[in-house]
């Protein structure tokens, strides 16, 4: 049997358009390809935030914050705002301390021009207690530091000139204690 002579030539022109738009798509394609690795290769060198070792952790402890691209001597990383010291850099391993006060928030990290928002992080506070004045013993004796004794001492107040008052008592800037009122 003999192919019909409409048919062969709606099947050339099929395959002539197949073959047409494929260049095109062919063309798109590497297009498309082109502007992508283009962009890629424009942002190698640029800071980017990648994460930290742990998502908690209380004052002065360390920890790692892991970016691309980090530079010590130019970009800032800050928690809540407050500026975190830096450690050591050891390629994409920032180890920083954890700042005083700085509370819960997101990290960021700041080449200058970009700002870039990243993990949240929980903050552990820590309460510490000094003693100024007084010693273990039990009593009412004036003294200077520890030499001074307290009966029963429950509370402490920050006077306007910086000195401290124990509850019916003075310790002035010098610490020198009085258990008696004034």
């Amino acid at each position: 049997m003999k192919p019909q002579k409409g048919l062969l030539t709606t099947q050339k022109k099929i395959v002539s358009w197949e073959m047409k738009n494929t260049g095109y798509f062919f063309l798109l394609v590497m297009i498309f390809t082109c502007s992508v690795s283009c962009k890629k290769e424009s942002n190698a060198g640029a800071l980017k935030f990648i994460g930290i070792s742990q998502d908690s952790a209380s004052y002065n402890s360390t920890i790692t914050i892991f970016a691309d691209n980090f530079s010590a001597a130019k970009d800032t990383i800050k928690l809540n705002g407050v500026p975190c010291p830096v450690v050591k850099v050891q390629g994409s391993n920032i180890i920083i301390t954890i700042p005083k006060g700085a509370g819960s928030g997101y990290f960021t990290i700041s080449d200058g021009a970009t700002t870039l928002k990243g993990s949240l992080f929980y903050f552990n506070y820590t309460s510490y207690v000094t003693t100024i004045a007084g010693s273990l013993d039990s009593g009412s004796i004036d003294g200077t530091g520890l030499a001074a004794t307290f009966f029963f001492l429950n509370g402490v107040v920050v006077n306007s000139d910086g000195s401290l008052t124990p509850r019916n008592s003075l310790i002035t800037q010098g610490f020198a204690i009085s258990t008696q009122p004034k």
